[in-house]
């Protein structure tokens, strides 16, 4: 399969920047998905530099006002102008005829003033806002649930050439597997919060490799019967990672968040105002009339029992500058604390971290998992120990894709495996190209 070319792949990619698609759904169904997705090696600052134009970011949203398009559209075209607005001051003002002055660097000098991009210690996709601090100085405290849980081994690519093994993409969220938190930032928590993954739960659970929705669930496993017969080749899932977001999806955030508001020192007028947003809703989501209020002592409770979508826009609207300052939660720290440090920085997609061997009649059952209800019975492999991008991983699905469908996000494809490219076989073609990857990577 020949390279594709850099036109090609910023045709491919550039509906994940315009976001002119619905959010993915993937292991835990619906999950959203919000700001610009972080593409792996160079083709960020391709694809973002494709989008980053006053027409595309001035231009209308198509969606209808209060669904999850049209905020994650409007957010998504925030995100390019906040990325777009600095590159184009520098450019007007190092203008001769606006007379601007170069100061040299990533900065230029107008009168007094200067223009700068915004500093990347403090600004990560695990917040919708500005870090109070930088992730790095973000203390950490987790318990191990059991050692004899820690069964990650180490598996090369040339495992799975050896046996010409059907890759099938399964996006999931970044949470850690086989740990509990104890506290987030510097807020002790008055209870652990355990963690199942995410990628790790491949590995954690020995009844089921992955687990979702029950419909999800059945659509995985007809696939995954239809490509064994076809094939008659050993089907590996292979962990496929999202948005550092989505992590918001599952009942570990929403417990964290949930235990971190029993003592949080929110004034009564500031959690009424919070309880207002969440029951009457706004452009971005549908109103939640019986939430039993930020303050509740069933808050952790009720949001388990709720939909994912429910503990996303709860752990959504808290991410909010206003809030924090008011004594919320820390959001972006609580998504730091409970993804797997190995996958902070993935980009969207990103794969191989997690592998597992799928039971080829497709078998499905009830899950061990909090968040998900159905799980879907095989053995695991192992991981590479690293992640690569999606395209050096699936590149016949990259290729597919993006030839027929030219303006759907990838994620939205892979995970309902649409059309008629449904794996990767681990062929000759396909182990060179990872290899190759690996080895420039070291480099």
């Amino acid at each position: 399969m020949p390279e594709l070319s850099l036109a090609a792949l910023k045709r491919y990619f550039q509906p994940v920047i315009d976001a002119a698609s619905t959010p993915p759904q993937a292991t835990g169904a619906d999950y959203p998905e919000r700001g610009l997705a972080a593409l792996g090696g160079g083709l960020a600052h391709a694809a973002t530099e494709a989008v980053a134009t006053p027409g595309r970011l001035m231009a209308p949203n198509p969606w209808k006002p209060g669904t999850e398009q049209w905020d994650f559209y409007e957010q998504s075209k925030q995100q390019a102008a906040m990325n777009w607005a600095p590159d184009m001051a520098l450019n007007m003002i190092g203008s001769p005829a606006l007379g601007g002055v170069s100061a040299g660097g990533r900065e230029a000098v107008l009168g007094s003033g200067a223009v700068r991009r915004r500093d990347p210690a403090l600004w990560n996709d695990v917040s919708g806002i500005k870090l109070a601090r930088p992730l790095s100085e973000v203390p950490q405290e987790r318990l191990i649930l059991d050692p004899q849980m820690s069964k990650e081994r180490l598996i090369t690519p040339e495992d799975l050439y050896k046996d010409r093994s059907a890759l099938v993409p399964v996006f999931g969220d970044r949470t850690a597997a086989g740990y509990a938190v104890t506290k987030v930032g510097d807020t002790p928590l008055p209870q652990a919060v355990d963690l199942y993954g995410g990628h790790g739960f491949m590995s954690q659970d020995p009844s089921h490799i992955w687990a979702s929705k029950q419909g999800v669930i059945k659509g995985l496993a007809n696939n995954v019967r239809g490509i064994a017969e076809k094939t008659g080749r050993p089907v590996e899932l292979a962990y496929s990672a999202m948005g550092p977001q989505a992590v918001d999806f599952s009942t570990f955030a929403s417990d964290a968040l949930a235990l971190q508001m029993k003592n949080a020192p929110v004034a009564k007028a500031h959690a009424a105002e919070f309880d207002k947003r969440m029951i009457e809703g706004n452009k971005s989501f549908d109103p939640v009339p019986d939430f039993p209020g930020v303050k509740s002592d069933n808050l952790m409770q009720w949001l388990r029992d709720q939909p994912g979508r429910v503990r996303d826009r709860f752990a959504k609207l808290m991410d909010n500058s206003e809030f924090r300052a008011q004594g919320f939660p820390n959001v972006g720290e609580t998504r730091h604390a409970i993804i797997d440090p190995r996958l902070l920085n993935a980009g969207l997609g990103d794969a191989g971290m997690s592998l597992a061997r799928v039971d080829p009649k497709g078998i499905i059952g009830p899950s061990k998992h909090p968040t998900y209800s159905t799980g879907l019975e095989g053995s695991y492999t192992g991981g590479l120990g690293t992640s690569v991008p999606f395209n050096v991983m699936f590149p016949d699905m990259a290729a597919y894709y993006a030839q027929r469908y030219p303006t759907t996000r990838f994620d939205k494809l892979a995970t309902s495996l649409a059309g008629d490219v449904k794996h990767q076989e681990a062929n000759q073609q396909w182990l060179d190209g990872i290899m190759r990857h690996l080895e420039q990577r070291q480099r």
